[in-house]
């Protein structure tokens, strides 16, 4: 099992960013690549993410905070872009 889970997310004017974060016990093995999850970010401000990656490493000085939740089942990256290309065809 891994440790950290690596995740993209929007920022706004920061643009698109990787983070990790840390996976709870209750979350080991329900989280995949392209999955939508909620996230802490800020002080008090969760915001939707998608897993990109996992890890065991992070690098020294960094304090990653823990998952608040998985997003429900078809809520991924995958289905993001096919809504997107349908859109963009219906035009």
């Amino acid at each position: 099992m891994y440790k950290y889970v690596l995740v993209l997310v929007d920022i706004g004017k920061l643009g698109t960013k990787t983070f990790s974060y840390l996976i709870p016990n209750g979350m080991q093995g329900k989280i995949r690549v392209g999955q939508a999850i909620l996230v802490p970010f800020g002080k008090n401000r969760k915001i939707k993410a998608y897993v990109v990656g996992f890890s065991n490493y992070l690098d020294a000085g960094i304090k990653a905070k823990y998952i608040s939740e998985v997003s429900p089942e078809g809520s991924n990256i995958r289905n993001l872009i096919t809504q997107k290309e349908e859109l963009e065809n219906s035009l």
